[in-house]
């Protein structure tokens, strides 16, 4: 065994591409919000091919198999900006999703305002005379949050359950626009917030009449739609995040239930380091399956997030003293170091972490199984 663990370990940092077999098999999905603020928004992505290539090299690396992005108007204006972006991901194998977000859609009187939008900006450029399958939507994923109006939160739980009720009403009526377009092969995807579920008797905010009740709500948008994408953001734990979306990813038959995390990642955010983040989307993976696991919100902060921190690599050493093994390496005061390990070289979780060193560390290890990996990094605190 100790050949296979002395030749595993190298200098790895935290921009880590899983390359493996067991890599491939990975779905991750992503916002790519318009952020026309942002070097890594779609508006600023789309229509520069270098960034596109760039944009679609890390989506490839990272495992990402769907794109939920938000384009505005450019379909109408800039169809074949559109369709070459489209084409771009669809040859690389990621499915694109046509992102549309306003909560005020769910109010019947701004309804017709969506299946409008819907009809010029993707029924007619998915129609269009010529269109390639490869430049094509796949999809349409709606995030369309009730709770994010002042209605909502001015109303009683009564209320609150009413909206959920027109929330339903909206997602069936777009699957039946679509489908009278012609569109039936196109999904639909929508974003929920993990705590819809909670009956009032759990201190839960929605006037469901009884679990009976809240149950065949959710069963029933598993008819309008394809999947769901939970999202479990503001918690850093999976046990946090396992409690959250446990109910739904057993209650909406009919649609995969994706559980997503967000990228806030600094001191005082959802995540104290990035390592911490790339951990919570193995362990999910790990845990749930790469069907139901993990959505990322979103490509802007994911990238931010990388861009920000600073990461060094660290060579390590493994040595043996009698029937026990550690890591050494080289330390510097004011760092974090982190030690994870890994049976394949794709799912990583911390083993160990080392603070405020001057000097060099060690770091027991346990090898698990016929072989086991291992790298560190360093975070500048």
């Amino acid at each position: 065994m100790i050949p296979s663990l002395l030749a595993a370990l190298s200098c790895f940092c935290i921009c880590y591409f899983p390359t493996s077999s067991h890599a491939e098999d990975l779905h991750r999905g992503v916002w790519f919000w318009n952020s026309s603020s942002s070097p890594y928004g779609a508006a600023n992505v789309v229509g520069d091919v270098t960034k596109e290539i760039q944009t679609v090299d890390f989506m490839t690396a990272h495992s990402i198999k769907r794109v939920y992005g938000s384009y505005q108007t450019r379909t109408i204006t800039e169809p074949a900006v559109i369709a070459a972006w489209n084409t771009r991901l669809s040859q690389a194998g990621i499915s694109s999703q046509f992102l549309l977000a306003e909560p005020t859609w769910v109010e019947v009187d701004n309804r017709p305002n969506l299946l409008t939008k819907i009809t010029d900006r993707v029924v007619n450029y998915n129609t269009a005379p010529g269109r390639l399958e490869s430049e094509k939507f796949d999809a349409i994923h709606l995030d369309i949050e009730p709770q994010q109006l002042a209605a909502w939160d001015a109303g009683d739980a009564s209320v609150k359950r009413d909206y959920l009720t027109l929330l339903l009403d909206t997602y069936t009526e777009v699957r039946a626009h679509l489908d009278a377009a012609g569109l039936t092969g196109v999904g639909l995807y929508a974003d929920l917030p993990v705590w819809f579920d909670k009956l009032p008797a759990d201190g839960g905010s929605v006037g469901w009449a009884d679990a009976a009740d809240r149950d065949a709500w959710f069963a029933a948008i598993g008819v309008p739609l394809s999947g769901v994408s939970l999202m479990a953001f503001e918690r850093d734990s999976f046990s946090n995040i396992n409690g959250a979306v446990s109910y739904e990813r057993s209650s909406i038959p009919g649609a995969t239930v994706r559980t997503a995390v967000q990228a806030k990642v600094s001191v005082d955010e959802t995540w104290d380091d990035i390592g911490l983040f790339i951990d919570m989307q193995n362990t999910l993976e790990v845990s749930y399956g790469s069907n139901e696991a993990v959505d990322i919100e979103n490509y802007r902060l994911w990238r931010e997030a990388l861009d920000e921190s600073p990461v060094s690599k660290v060579g390590v050493a493994l040595e043996k003293t009698g029937g026990d093994f550690q890591l050494n390496f080289a330390t510097t005061a004011g760092g974090t170091y982190v030690v994870q390990e890994s049976d394949d070289l794709v799912h990583w979780k911390e083993s160990a972490r080392v603070l405020h060193t001057d000097g060099s560390a060690e770091a027991p290890v346990i090898p698990a199984g016929d072989r086991t990996f291992w790298r560190v990094y360093r975070f500048d605190d």
